[in-house]
């Protein structure tokens, strides 16, 4: 038989996406079956920003330098995605804490968002992505933000809350994970952080102009004596994590971190005032440290949102604001649809625009008269046509294509 490969290595499925495995371990085990929006117009092989021309072909939403913790750089490295972390290492790219962007390319990143060039700079794309393919050199071990990116939600708001409550508790178990790696192996958090936030008195030097790598000063601080032993520490990461995989989630909650607040504030301080609204607020020293589980409870909030009815008392209608018509096909992204229909909202700038199949348009044509939630509506033909047709409706609510009325059911 052949030899089964540790699940920390293979993709966990997640509602048709592929998270990175060791999500297996970093999170209660209800997280596992949180059911994922398909957000099926949002698809790296077939880029939908692509095809209305907002994003380069060559660039996608991958203009994007990753910050990548220790331990999943050091999975990375024990897998057939070593060889695209190796010239990163040599490149002076990554630090005891993982891979972060230097001051001078997060303040040109910044500069880019700033003037809507998302999507659009070459020289922005992320340094794993194979550039004949396309394809990500370290997809199995990617970070929250990478693995929860979204251009477009099925969901509207209510999709994009989800996955950002999820970016937000992925990102703290990653930080509190990969500082607790530094403690345990030799490289103590705290004192890599007060050497960050010293260098910073002059943020200019600690960047290469040339590579936008770390200044040879910086990398040689906060490496000390290992230097020249960079993998071997990464890699020790990866199996302190392998080793203690079951105790992860716990180790993240009580995981004593602290910040790099006066690095992080004295590189905000050089972006120009225009460009600041690109930047993300810095925490507050004095708001509780990593609140996760905090986060986790909102994060379970968010995705009950995303499949519950609302609750409705009365009658549910077809919105008189919307209009169901044939797909248009007038433009690349209804073009290239294969939904032969559109629910739209009426006007010229419309708020709803959304490509339905001939079974969700059946249900909701039954709202062109008003029903209320109860055994009747749901023992409808329509309703049983659907995989989850309470799924749909609770979309249709948010979305504001379906809509209380005062008319009886």
């Amino acid at each position: 038989m052949p030899e089964q490969r540790d699940p920390i290595f293979e993709p966990l499925m997640m509602g048709g996406h592929q998270m990175p495995g060791v999500w297996r371990y970093l999170f209660p085990e209800d997280f596992e079956w949180f059911k994922l929006p398909a957000e099926r117009h949002a698809t790296c092989d077939d880029c939908f920003k692509v095809k209305l021309g907002e994003y380069r072909d060559d660039c996608r939403c991958c203009t994007y330098f990753p910050e990548l913790a220790n331990f999943l750089l050091g999975l990375a490295l024990k897998s057939d995605s070593r060889d695209a972390v190796l010239p990163l290492i040599a490149q002076r790219y990554v630090l005891p804490f993982g891979m972060i962007p230097t001051p001078l390319r997060y303040h040109q990143t910044i500069a880019a968002y700033s003037e809507k060039r998302f999507g659009q700079e070459k020289w922005m794309v992320c340094p794993f992505v194979e550039p004949s393919t396309f394809h990500c050199g370290i997809y199995p071990f990617r970070n929250s933000i990478c693995s929860t990116f979204f251009c477009t939600n099925d969901h509207g708001k209510s999709g994009d809350n989800f996955w950002g409550r999820t970016q937000d508790l992925v990102g703290l178990v990653e930080t509190s994970i990969a500082q607790w790696c530094m403690d345990e192996i030799g490289i103590p958090h705290e004192r890599y952080v007060a050497q960050l936030d010293e260098l910073s008195a002059d943020v200019p030097s600690m960047s290469e102009s040339d590579t936008l790598a770390w200044s040879d000063h910086v990398y040689a601080t906060l490496w000390g004596d290992r230097r020249g032993k960079e993998i071997e520490f990464l890699e020790a990461c990866a199996e302190l994590v392998m080793k203690r995989r079951d105790d992860l989630y716990e180790i993240a909650r009580n995981q004593a971190g602290r910040d790099a607040l006066v690095y992080e504030q004295n590189v905000r301080r050089l972006i120009p005032e225009e460009q600041l609204h690109e930047a993300p607020e810095l925490a507050d020293e004095n708001t509780e440290h990593r609140p996760i589980g905090s986060s986790w409870y909102k994060l379970q909030l968010a995705e009950r949102q995303l499949w519950e009815l609302p609750f409705r008392e009365g009658p549910v209608i077809l919105s008189r604001a919307v209009e169901i018509i044939d797909n248009p096909r007038d433009d690349k992204w209804s073009e290239t649809s294969a939904e032969p229909f559109m629910v739209r909202s009426r006007g010229k700038e419309p708020k709803v625009r959304e490509l339905f199949g001939a079974a969700e348009i059946d249900l909701l044509r039954v709202f062109e008269r008003p029903w209320v939630f109860g055994e009747d509506l749901f023992e409808r033909p329509e309703i049983d046509r659907l995989d989850d047709a309470r799924g749909f409706l609770a979309r249709c609510l948010r979305l504001g294509i379906l809509e209380e009325t005062a008319q009886p059911g």
